[in-house]
C-alpha cells in the first residue's frame, strides 16, 4: 500500500470578498505566486512471478489507486495485468540448433490508467470576477464567478493493452532481435470538450469517447567484429503505430472540433469516429487564381457573405460539400474536412559504437518519416518563408508557380487550409562522439586512467521542412495539449552542441 501527499502553496493575497471564501484568486495580489493546490493518491499494490525450470515464466500485478483529481463518484480505479513467457532455446528439441542461443516468446494483458488532468478539474471552482456598482461612474468592487463546470463523475481514462512478442538471440548472440506487436484501446479519454456558450462556459473536461492505437516495434543489435584491438556493434529500431478514434460518447455523438483559432476565429483540429485523433481541419486548397480572369471563371461563390468572388492571386478552395452533401457552388463551413494528421508512418534510429585500440567513435541517427507539420504562426499572421518568397504569386504577368498565393491579397487566404501543411520527415546526426585513451606510459604513477573526447549533439538534420524544426508538438489548452500534436508556432531551432573534453583518473 502506497499513500502520497503533496501541497503546493505561497498565500500572498488579501482584501478577500468574504471572510468565508478566501481562494487565493479571488483577493487582492500582493506579488509573487499566487497558487495553492493539494494532491493525495492512495494506492494497494500486489504482484505474483511464477518460473518453471527456468523455461516457463508467469508474473501478475494488481494495483488499485484513488486519487483526489476525480469526483467522489469515480475516484477508484484497478488496472491488473499479467504476463507469460516461453524460453523455447530451453528445450531439448533445440540442443542440436546451434545458430539459435537465444528464443523467448511472450505475451502480455494489462489495464493501466491516467489521471493527468491537474488538480480540482471535477470541482466547479470560482473565481474572482470585478464589477461595476453604483451610481455616476461607479465603483470597482471585487466580486466571485464560477468559471468551470462541475463533474462529480469524472474518473479515469484507462488503457487495456495487448501485447505478444519475440526475442531471438543468433551466434551465441551476436545478433539479437527484439520484435512486439502491440493493439490498445483507451477509453474513458480525459478531453476538454467545447460546450454551448449559453452554458456560460466554453469547455468541459469529460471522459469521452475510445481510441486504438495498434503497431509493431523492431529492434535489432549486431555484434559486427569482436576482435581484440577491434570491436563494432550496432543497434537499430523502428517503430510503426496506427491511431484511430473508435467512439465518441458523452455529451455529443459529433466529431469535436477544437484546438488553437485563427484569424477567421477556425478551429484547426478535428476529432472524430474513423481517423486519427485530433487531424488537422480545415479547406481543400487546388492552387492559386493566376489571373482575374480564371478567378472570374470560377462558378463558386468565394466565401458567401464576403465580396462574393476571389481576386488574381488568391486561394483556390474546392467545393466539396453543402447542406444537403453535394458541393453547392458556395465555399462555406461545410467544406471544411480532415485534410491530414501529424502521425508519422514510423520513426527509427541507428547507433553505431567502433573502437580501435585506444580510440572510440559513437554515431547515433534519428529519423522520422511520413509526419505533417501545420504552419501555425504563418496561418495566422500570413508571412511568406525563404524559399517560397521567390515563387509567390506578385502579378498576371509573374504568376509564380501557382501555388504560393499573394502575400498581400485577400484576408481568406488566411483561413485553415491544406495549404499550410508541410512533410515534417526528416534524418538527423543526434550524437557524434570520438575519445582517445592516452597510453599508460605516458600517464605516470600518479594516473591510472586519462581521456580526451569531442562530443556533437544535433549535428546536422536533413530536411524538405522549411522552419527551424519539423519536430514540434504544440498546441492550445490544459489536456487537450496532447491531442493536437503537429502545430508549429515558430519554435526555436535545436541547438548543435559540440563539447571538448579531458578527463583524468587518479
Amino acid at each position: 500500500m502506497q499513500l502520497a501527499v503533496s501541497v503546493l502553496h505561497c498565500l500572498v493575497a488579501s482584501a478577500f470578498p468574504h471572510d468565508n471564501h478566501r481562494p487565493l484568486g479571488a483577493g487582492v495580489y500582493n506579488g509573487g505566486d499566487q497558487y495553492r493546490a493539494e494532491r493525495s493518491m492512495l494506492s494497494y499494490l500486489g504482484r505474483v512471478s511464477y518460473d518453471f525450470d527456468k523455461k516457463y515464466l508467469f508474473s501478475a500485478t494488481f494495483r488499485a489507486d484513488g486519487s483526489s483529481r476525480f469526483g467522489a463518484e469515480n475516484r477508484w480505479g484497478t488496472f491488473p495485468s499479467a504476463s507469460v513467457g516461453w524460453r523455447v532455446a530451453q528445450e531439448s528439441f533445440m540442443e542440436n540448433v546451434k545458430s539459435v542461443s537465444e528464443l523467448k516468446l511472450r505475451a502480455s494483458y494489462g489495464i493501466a490508467g491516467n489521471d493527468n488532468i491537474g488538480e480540482y478539474r471535477y470541482l466547479g471552482l470560482v473565481g474572482k470576477s470585478n464589477y461595476i456598482l453604483g451610481s455616476g461612474t461607479g465603483v470597482q468592487v471585487n466580486g466571485l464567478v464560477q468559471n468551470t463546470v462541475s463533474n462529480q463523475k469524472l474518473g479515469w481514462e484507462q488503457t487495456k493493452q495487448f501485447d505478444i512478442g519475440m526475442e531471438l538471440g543468433l551466434f551465441k548472440n551476436k545478433v539479437y532481435l527484439n520484435a512486439d506487436y502491440y493493439n490498445s484501446l483507451t477509453t474513458g479519454i480525459l478531453f476538454d470538450v467545447p460546450v454551448p456558450l449559453i452554458t456560460g462556459f466554453g469547455s468541459s473536461l469529460l471522459n469521452i469517447g475510445s481510441v486504438r492505437n495498434k503497431g509493431v516495434e523492431l529492434s535489432i543489435e549486431t555484434k559486427n567484429v569482436a576482435k581484440k584491438s577491434f570491436q563494432w556493434n550496432t543497434s537499430f529500431n523502428i517503430s510503426f503505430n496506427r491511431n484511430n478514434v473508435e467512439s465518441i460518447d458523452g455529451i455529443t455523438n459529433a466529431p469535436i472540433i477544437d484546438g488553437p483559432r485563427n484569424f477567421f476565429n477556425e478551429l484547426a483540429y478535428i476529432t472524430k469516429i474513423g481517423e486519427p485523433i485530433g487531424s488537422f481541419y480545415g479547406f481543400v486548397y487546388e492552387g492559386v487564381y493566376k489571373t482575374q480572369a480564371e478567378a472570374d471563371a470560377d462558378p463558386t461563390i468565394y466565401f458567401e457573405g464576403t465580396n462574393g468572388r476571389a481576386a488574381a492571386g488568391d486561394m483556390k478552395y474546392k467545393d466539396i460539400s453543402g447542406p444537403t452533401g453535394a458541393p453547392d457552388g458556395k465555399i462555406d463551413g461545410y467544406d471544411q474536412t480532415v485534410i491530414g494528421h501529424s502521425n508519422p508512418d514510423f520513426i527509427w534510429g541507428l547507433t553505431n559504437t567502433l573502437a580501435y585500440k585506444s580510440f572510440d567513435l559513437g554515431l547515433t541517427l534519428q529519423g522520422v518519416q511520413g509526419s505533417t507539420v501545420m504552419l501555425g504562426h504563418m496561418r495566422t499572421q500570413y508571412r511568406q518563408f525563404s524559399g517560397e518568397v521567390r515563387n509567390y504569386w506578385k502579378s498576371e504577368a509573374e504568376p509564380g508557380d501557382g501555388n504560393v498565393p499573394n502575400p498581400g491579397g485577400s484576408n481568406q487566404n488566411r483561413r485553415v487550409s491544406k495549404y499550410w501543411l508541410r512533410d515534417g520527415s526528416f534524418l538527423r546526426i543526434k550524437n557524434l562522439s570520438l575519445g582517445y585513451n592516452l597510453p599508460a606510459k605516458l600517464l605516470g604513477s600518479a594516473v591510472s586512467e586519462a581521456r580526451v573526447y569531442m562530443t556533437a549533439e544535433n549535428l546536422v538534420t536533413f530536411t524538405k521542412y522549411p522552419l527551424f524544426n519539423p519536430e514540434v508538438n504544440s498546441g492550445e489548452g490544459d489536456n487537450y495539449n496532447q491531442k493536437t500534436p503537429g502545430m508549429d508556432f515558430g519554435g526555436y531551432p535545436l541547438a548543435r552542441t559540440i563539447t571538448f573534453g579531458f578527463n583524468v583518473t587518479f
